[in-house]
């Protein structure tokens, strides 16, 4: 998010905006230029540099604005606006670490179609105890509401805001990352068909060196193809899958090393850590033994990000487990595949996407893979070895 307020102070040419854009916590992006003309994002070595701004824009996660606020490093002012970003993902006890230190504004930005937050404890079940009749009644009525009012503190802040404030919520139906095509089907599945493609992003197509040739990779590479499916043929598969891996590599290698893609515009993206840490050392082996690699990672890991590319595999074939709770989830493919700007490749196996649902529950979450297996240009990835 910082990022992006800088680049839009720069690009408006907002030479006497006097905000100062700080960055407090774990900080990867450009190192801190001395003198520059143009807006950066300065990274906090020292808190004490909070004191000297008198227009601040602060970026920390709400347990660094805690740990300032326990040395009394913040600002004796509060924040004239909060700002969550991916409040989907935060839970209102956890929000309460930054509410505490604004005004009153707040803005929650979010999507409750993407991931919820992450809880690691099942529900508390309570002790069952065998009153009489007219007491048991009583504490079943309070019973009911600490069910509620921990159902409550489970559910993500953004699905709080909009379940009691709706009034106040307002759709944002352009997309600045996907271009058309890669947009169509999660408006059309998640969104009502609301959610439309800037101008300015709707016909754009993923720029690459070199001529593309007939080969098996390069069709499906094709940029005015800008969502393809690669169906890899395994059965039994669980958390790796060999061909997968090797499908995705290779991708990967033909995009970085023929067609000049930068590392920084393309990821890989797979539920299981088993399976990335699989393609990171197959990609590592056909660049050389080189370490200079694109992110590969986990959906939960890159929500939030953005790539020109985005190769997404579901890696299982087990037929027992691919119709669970952890793959069979729509907000989970709804972030991996609306992280492409330019170009979605997504790579999976028969056995994923006609699989077949045993209740009613596990029908509506499976529906938008089969609706998304029949929707686009498929290939077979026995092909490209």
């Amino acid at each position: 998010m910082l990022t992006k307020v800088v680049k839009l102070v720069n690009q408006h040419g907002l030479s006497d905006f006097p905000g100062r854009c700080c960055k407090w916590g774990r900080w990867d992006g450009p190192e801190f230029v001395e003198d520059s003309d143009e807006m950066q994002i300065e990274p906090l070595e020292d808190p004490e540099q909070l004191m000297l701004s008198s227009h601040l824009i602060l970026g920390a996660t709400g347990y660094g604005l805690a740990h300032l606020q326990k040395n009394k490093k913040l600002p004796a002012k509060p924040f004239d606006w909060v700002i969550f970003d991916e409040a989907s993902q935060i839970l209102a006890p956890q929000a309460m670490l930054s509410l505490v230190h604004g005004k009153g504004n707040f803005l929650f930005l979010g999507d409750v179609h993407q991931l919820p937050p992450i809880i690691r404890s099942a529900p508390v079940e309570k002790e069952s105890i065998d009153y009489p009749d007219h007491v048991h009644v009583a504490h079943q009525g309070n019973h009911e509401n600490d069910k509620n009012l921990e159902s409550e503190v489970r559910r993500s802040l953004l699905t709080l805001m909009l379940h009691r404030y709706p009034q106040q919520s307002v759709f944002l139906d352009l997309t600045y990352r996907m271009n058309a095509e890669i947009c169509a089907f999660p408006s059309r599945t998640w969104y009502d068909s609301r959610l439309r493609p800037a101008p300015a992003n709707a016909s754009a197509r993923l720029s690459l060196k070199g001529r593309l040739s007939n080969d098996p990779l390069d069709r499906i590479i094709d940029p005015e193809k800008p969502v393809v499916l690669v169906h890899a043929d395994h059965h039994g598969c669980g958390q790796e899958s060999i061909i997968e891996a090797e499908i995705m590599a290779c991708l990967a290698h033909r995009l970085l090393s023929k067609h000049g893609l930068h590392k920084e515009q393309l990821a890989l993206i797979s539920p299981h850590r088993a399976q990335n840490n699989r393609i990171t050392r197959r990609l590592t082996e056909l660049l050389g033994g080189s370490d200079d690699l694109p992110l590969i990672d986990t959906v939960e890991r890159i929500q939030g990000a953005e790539r020109e590319v985005i190769l997404f595999g579901f890696t299982c074939s087990d037929p027992d487990q691919v119709l669970g709770e952890f793959l069979n989830n729509p907000n989970r493919f709804n972030v991996a595949i609306t992280r492409a700007r330019h170009k979605l490749i997504v790579v999976g196996s028969e056995t994923f996407f006609t699989a077949v649902a045993q209740n009613e529950e596990s029908l509506r979450a499976n529906a938008c893979f089969k609706e998304f297996f029949g929707c686009y240009p498929s290939f077979d990835g026995a092909d490209i070895f």
